[in-house]
């Protein structure tokens, strides 16, 4: 599904830059391509369209980059593919270097204070105490494993 994507969004960006065959792209295509794919806008759902149908953002606001990224791992695989069957005229290490994921940001974590780590503590401590004591009870009771006094079988 994504490699679908991917590709008609090669053969888009090829078609608008004017490259006609396999044999025009090179690391220096497929860097504009990455490039391209980097600020190219989010896709936004508009009321009145048929389910799922997408159009660009009108604010021109580009996509985020793990979004990219999922482009340029789905282009990477489906270039690697035609290399593999000898279709595509780049190496391995020309693909990987050219369609590389782009950078994204990434949040900090936040590390808990020693009182918020006792209540966390607290809360799982209280959390498995309850299914542990309605075992109990059902070993009290007799009951097998596997069975409850609603469903008999």
């Amino acid at each position: 599904m994504w490699s679908q994507e991917a590709k008609d969004e090669l053969l888009e960006w090829c078609e608008a830059e004017g490259l006609a065959t396999v044999d025009d792209l090179d690391g220096t295509a497929l860097r504009r391509f990455r490039e391209a794919a980097r600020v190219r806008p989010r896709l936004i759902q508009v009321a009145g369209l048929k389910r799922g149908m997408r159009v660009p953002d009108p604010d021109g606001i580009s996509r985020e980059p793990r979004t990219t990224n999922r482009v340029l791992r789905s282009l990477g695989t489906v270039l690697e593919e035609l290399r593999a069957c000898g279709v595509l005229p780049l190496t391995r290490d020309e693909i990987r270097d050219n369609v590389r994921p782009v950078k994204a940001p990434r949040a900090l974590p936040r590390f808990l204070r020693q009182d918020e780590c006792a209540a966390l503590l607290q809360a799982a401590l209280r959390h498995d105490a309850e299914p542990f004591a309605l075992t109990r009870e059902e070993q009290a009771a007799g009951l097998k494993q596997g069975s409850t006094p609603r469903f008999e079988p």
